[in-house]
């Protein structure tokens, strides 16, 4: 059974395309270093290996003392391509986590914290893409 805070997202992303509201899709890269959430991005284009190696290569890496361990989903668009170059070049290390293992993913953690603040702002009434990227930075 889903938590209520997803099923409440759900039912008024339904309430708000029932009303004639387009419905927003965002993709979203960040990192986590020392606990701290750093290099976000959304954006509302689907995330590919492109969108991922310039984000790695112009956000993440910059945000990462030397010698960090960049630990990547196994998503097609996190493997393969410049990913591994530029991870080396910045002198980190990059692991993959095994296929299905949300439970050892950090930021899947935080993803409660998200939806609450996400949650509070669409009730007040907020538009979608505006309540996002505060989530997100703040």
């Amino acid at each position: 059974m889903p938590a209520p805070y997803s099923l409440d997202l759900h039912q008024k992303a339904l309430a708000a395309l029932e009303a004639g509201h387009s419905k927003a899709a965002v993709s979203r890269l960040m990192g986590i270093s020392r606990n701290q959430l750093v290099a976000p991005l959304t954006d509302e284009e689907d995330c590919h290996r492109a969108v991922f190696e310039t984000w790695l290569e112009e956000q993440l890496v910059s945000a990462l003392p030397y010698g960090s361990v960049i630990i990547c989903e196994h998503a097609s668009f996190h493997q393969g391509g410049r990913i591994e170059e530029l991870s080396q070049q910045a002198g980190c290390s990059l692991l993959y986590l095994p296929p299905y293992s949300p439970n050892l993913n950090p930021l899947k953690h935080q993803w409660f914290v998200w939806k609450n603040r996400m949650r509070k702002q669409i009730q007040s009434g907020q538009p979608f893409r505006q309540v996002v990227d505060p989530a997100f930075i703040n």
